[in-house]
């Protein structure tokens, strides 16, 4: 019984010694930190997708760079179209991030478009870019 007892004595000991130890050997430069952020999980922000808005007939032409989308690997995307002050949500594929090329009809004369790649649980967003429906 006196050993248990003994041996729960020296615990807090030990570790008041290893973390002296670990304090030491980092001040000491023998042990290198390692700065917050690299074992983050959180993959680094991507580049924004420039995205293309011109006139095609009665609608808007929508472009962006094929192989800027396919690098990622997205499974898909959300395309957000702010036609005048509606907000429409048009759900893309990988085969139609592959197109690079969506034709929309506005509603008004004012429209704007941003891209979002869905890749796991990132999310890259395109830069947003405005047009004139009528120009």
């Amino acid at each position: 019984m006196m050993a248990d007892l003994r041996g729960a004595a020296f615990r807090p000991a030990r570790l008041i010694f290893a973390a002296g130890a670990v304090l030491w050997l980092t001040g000491s430069g023998l042990l290198p930190v390692i700065p917050q952020g690299v074992w983050s999980s959180t993959p680094a922000a991507a580049e924004p997708i420039a995205l293309t808005l011109e006139p095609q007939g009665a609608g808007i032409r929508i472009e962006w760079d094929r192989e800027a989308v396919l690098r990622p690997r997205a499974p898909g995307a959300v395309l957000w179209i702010e036609d005048g002050a509606e907000l429409r949500r048009l759900d893309l594929t990988a085969v139609d991030l592959a197109e690079a090329v969506v034709v929309y009809i506005p509603a008004s004369d004012k429209v704007g478009a941003r891209l979002e790649l869905t890749a796991g649980r990132r999310l890259e967003v395109s830069s947003p870019q405005r047009s004139s429906a009528r120009e």
